[in-house]
């Protein structure tokens, strides 16, 4: 195996690895620091308990209807050809570079004034 390929290997390893313990690692310290008795009452709040409702369902539906659109738009972009210039990501985000983005700057400046 070429040391090229390995290096290539670890290195996506170790990001999937880092990914993996920021999404999971603030649940295992919960799990872990935390005593029975506040998670459970936590969990007895409704409010929380509706929030945790939401969310989930929430993040399912999102999840859901990317699926149904995304899956078949990505099949139709990958094996058909389309009239035009074959810039299709540049050409989007050239507009949200230029605009987008300095707004976001300059609303910034605005919130917190002792940055300038």
């Amino acid at each position: 195996m070429p040391v090229r390929s390995l290096l290539s290997r670890v290195v996506v390893a170790a990001l999937g690895a880092c990914l993996v313990l920021f999404i999971v690692g603030p649940l295992l310290r919960l799990l872990f620091f935390a005593s029975p008795e506040s998670l459970g009452a936590a969990l007895r709040d409704t409010e929380l308990r509706d929030s945790i409702v939401l969310t989930v369902f929430t993040a399912s539906l999102a999840t859901l209807i990317a699926a149904l659109f995304g899956v078949p738009l990505a099949y139709l972009l990958a094996r058909r050809n389309f009239p035009g210039p074959r810039g299709g990501i540049p050409g989007v985000m050239g507009p949200i570079r230029g605009t987008f983005i300095p707004r976001l700057a300059d609303m910034a400046k605005d919130e917190n004034p002792q940055r300038r």
